[in-house]
């Protein structure tokens, strides 16, 4: 009930001082009937380059939100198994 619509795969321009760095897809932007986002990755296994790309985005999120309350968030999913 808190969700009114959601995005998928939302591309994001990393630029640091101004100069492109990378472009990271986010998993998922989500729209809070309050009247915020929910930028969310969901995450396996979190390894390089990864880990470096999101310390770039949690650094410059302030140029991605859309609203002040917006909120940067990771869902970890542990117990994720990959083949059989």
């Amino acid at each position: 009930g808190d969700v009114i619509d959601w995005e998928r795969q939302v591309k994001l321009n990393l630029k640091v001082n101004g100069n492109h760095i990378n472009t990271y897809y986010l998993d998922f932007i989500v729209y809070r009937k309050e009247g915020w986002y929910e930028f969310t990755e969901v995450k396996g296994l979190a390894l390089e380059p990864w880990r470096t790309n999101w310390k770039i985005l949690e650094a410059t999120f302030e140029d991605h939100k859309r609203t002040p309350d917006d909120r940067l968030t990771v869902v970890k999913e542990a117990n994720i198994r990959y083949g059989k």
